[in-house]
């Protein structure tokens, strides 16, 4: 008899084990993405501090967008600087 509760006790076991372990769907709701420090570099230019800037920021939002909803939060920076350049 003890053999049987030994064998029911692991077949449980390893059960609970395997759909704890076992990838599931991803959690519903929404992606968190928070960005800032843009530094007022708003388009790609020459410079190799730039890399996209607004554009490509834009163009990532909007490929996240198709898998589900996205909540945008931006820190802030695009506006910094003193040239003409940075002012906007």
């Amino acid at each position: 008899m003890a053999v049987i509760v030994l064998a029911m006790l692991a077949a449980t076991t390893a059960i609970i084990v395997w759909r704890h372990t076992r990838q599931g769907p991803a959690p519903a709701g929404p992606t968190l993405i928070v960005s800032g420090e843009t530094a007022g570099w708003i388009t790609s230019g020459c410079t190799p501090r730039q890399s996209g800037g607004m554009a490509r920021r834009g163009t990532y939002l909007a490929e996240l967008r198709e898998h589900g909803k996205v909540i945008y939060i931006d820190a802030g920076g695009a506006a910094s600087g003193t040239s003409d350049y940075h002012k906007l």
